[in-house]
């Protein structure tokens, strides 16, 4: 990766006649400013805000929003980017820099999330073949490697300058990580975490740390060092915007709130606020937000991009000319070295969905055993109340022999008005429990709640062996029920502990497999970023 250090910045100021100018056309006005060609490109992770930074920074360097509109919604397929990428281009006014000679001509090319597309590398392939397709329009327009204009900073107007790539607020993920790495063969890399607004201060320093370590910790898929080094810009171009030196990644608040800000000098800009129930934030707040840093980084520091992109395009003619003028295998070497990394991506990403599907069972586990402890706390209130009423109607010794039947039934409801109450819970019980003893027996069947009287069965010849038979019954009859529930609970047990037993073993796979490969990484020697397509 480039990194030119102070010279680049010394050379916005007084470029060097040759170097970082161009020729310029002649007319009836006399000299005119030649362009210096500025292409970004914005990639990374579906939601994060890719179109509304594209939108925010346009704002930045100078375009109006009417001109702009509204920043394009979420979720564009990767179809609209494959067959119209220009569709997806926002093109800015030129802008001036003064004491060059030339004319900043810029333009943001969105690109669709890779959550969008199941996918991933064929993601990438559409990606990296867009941006091989562009080295290749450069080539063509220059007249070979051997062309004046592919020595001149900034004349090739097709090729991309930069990659910003949007990070999640939380981290770098494998599937980031492959990605960053691929577009970095081809274009400098910038790394930007989205939602700034959703840290402090010391909560993104300890994030961009974190970052810039696994990006230097990265391996390949054979374990072999390959760190992710990023575009960094110069010291000096860090140090006008007050950052630290050595930045790598920088974080950025978008919004599709405008608010209109009245300059000194009486001029008006339209800046990007992020409204919160406590007041507002703006997205050119340096504590907020490295927008407006970004964006000076970007026409500041450009001949730092401009060298960047002159070496990228030198090495893409090597490897188009030995390739005989054909881009396919060029694009097929890069993402056949990240679709086994992005593979992998894939699988951890599944470990995790079937990780979520796994805590499916316990939680269909305790909700079934509530649902069964609620139907056994309901039959034994039940069976509760039956023996309640028996123990109060029946009495300590048995009944006079040749007593008659009906008298000794009128006796029992004289003595136990909470009988019919009795029969009721049975009646419950048998609806609850088709087949249950209360209708095998053909005792009480129900009640009638309208009149408030019971409908008895025909006289027994003793009431006291009647009871207890019932009772019996329903026991066993709820006992069953136990068992049966017990049983569900087991096979819910059993299912619960095979999904969590491969969910761990798949876990076990996936860490041997970084051990293998952390392992590798240690016994390795310090060694060189890889070259071009190596």
């Amino acid at each position: 990766m480039s990194d030119t250090g102070s010279e680049s910045w010394e050379h916005l100021e007084e470029p060097v006649q040759g170097e970082h100018t161009a020729p310029t056309s002649s007319g009836a006005g006399g000299t005119s400013p030649s362009p210096l060609h500025l292409n970004v490109l914005v990639a990374g992770g579906s939601f994060l805000g890719k179109s509304t930074l594209v939108h925010n920074l346009a704002l930045h360097l100078g375009a109006h929003p009417q001109e702009l509109g509204q920043p394009r919604e979420p979720g564009t397929p990767l179809s609209s980017f494959a067959s119209a990428p220009d569709s997806l281009a926002t093109r800015l006014p030129p802008i001036p820099l003064p004491g060059t000679g030339r004319t900043l001509v810029a333009a943001i090319q969105d690109t669709p999330g890779t959550g969008a597309d199941r996918d991933l590398v064929g993601h990438l392939r559409c990606v990296v073949r867009w941006l091989l397709s562009q080295r290749q329009r450069d080539y063509e327009w220059a007249h070979g490697a051997s062309g004046l204009a592919g020595e001149c900073l900034g004349a090739l107007p097709h090729g991309a300058t930069l990659c910003l790539f949007m990070v999640q607020p939380h981290g770098l993920s494998a599937c980031e990580l492959a990605y960053l790495y691929a577009l970095n063969r081809l274009v400098a890399v910038v790394p930007l975490i989205a939602k700034a607004d959703a840290h402090i201060d010391e909560e993104l320093r300890e994030l961009r740390g974190r970052l810039e370590q696994v990006m230097e910790a990265r391996a390949d898929a054979e374990g072999q060092p390959a760190p992710a080094a990023t575009f960094r810009f110069s010291p000096a171009a860090l140090e006008a915007v007050q950052l630290p030196p050595g930045s790598s990644v920088f974080s950025v608040l978008a919004s599709r709130t405008l608010d209109e800000l009245v300059l000194p000098d009486g001029g008006r800009v339209w800046v990007p606020v992020r409204e919160y129930g406590w007041g507002s934030v703006s997205s050119a707040d340096p504590a907020a937000s490295d927008t407006l840093a970004l964006k000076r980084l970007l026409t500041e520091d450009v001949w730092a991009l401009m060298e960047d992109a002159r070496d990228r395009y030198s090495s893409f003619c090597s490897a188009y000319e030995a390739a005989g003028r054909d881009f396919e295998p060029l694009l097929e070497r890069i993402v056949g070295d990240f679709s086994r990394e992005l593979g992998e991506a894939g699988d951890v990403a599944a470990v995790a969905a079937s990780g979520t599907a796994a805590a499916t069972p316990p939680l269909l586990e305790r909700r079934q055993e509530e649902a069964h402890r609620t139907e056994q706390e309901r039959l034994q209130e039940a069976l509760a109340a039956v023996k309640a009423d028996m123990a109060a109607a029946s009495p300590d010794r048995e009944p006079p022999i040749g007593s008659a039947p009906t008298q000794q039934s009128s006796e029992l409801r004289a003595a136990a008005p909470g009988a019919a109450a009795g029969a009721d819970s049975v009646a419950s019980l048998e609806a609850s429990t088709p087949g249950s003893a209360a209708a095998t027996a053909g005792g009480i069947s129900g009640a009638k709640a309208s009149s408030g009287s019971a409908h008895h069965p025909a006289p027994v010849e003793d009431a006291n062996l009647t009871f207890p038979l019932l009772v019996t019954e329903a026991e066993g009859d709820a006992a069953s029920m136990e068992d049966e529930a017990h049983s569900d609970l087991e096979a819910a047990e059993a299912a619960a502990e095979a999904a969590k037993a491969a969910v761990e073993e798949k876990e076990r796979a996936a860490e041997e497999c970084w051990r293998r490969r952390w392992k590798r990484l240690r016994k390795q020697p310090n060694v060189p970023e890889a070259v071009y397509l190596k």
